[in-house]
């Protein structure tokens, strides 16, 4: 037999503090929603880029850090495989 056994998923939320909406956005492309990211055809990224910074804005204001939560996913598993 091979595979995995006794698969657990987590599920949670990763807080990523940036100190301007505008410094969040390189996060989100060089990081986990990258994948995302690459799904924008070129030409529109700008415009994708204002609208996440303008819907930052106009949930956390201007003045500060922005805190932004981001869901996160991972998987335990054990191995399962004869010789």
């Amino acid at each position: 037999m091979t595979g995995y056994s006794g698969i657990v998923v987590h599920h949670g939320e990763l807080q990523v503090v940036a100190r301007s909406a505008r410094d969040l956005v390189p996060w989100t492309q060089e990081h986990g929603m990258r994948a995302n990211w690459e799904l924008v055809p070129p030409g529109r990224r700008p415009v994708v880029e204002d609208e996440l910074v303008e819907e930052v804005e106009r949930s956390q204001g201007t003045d500060s850090a922005v805190t932004f939560g981001f869901p996160v996913a991972y998987f335990l598993a054990h191995t399962a495989f004869s010789i």
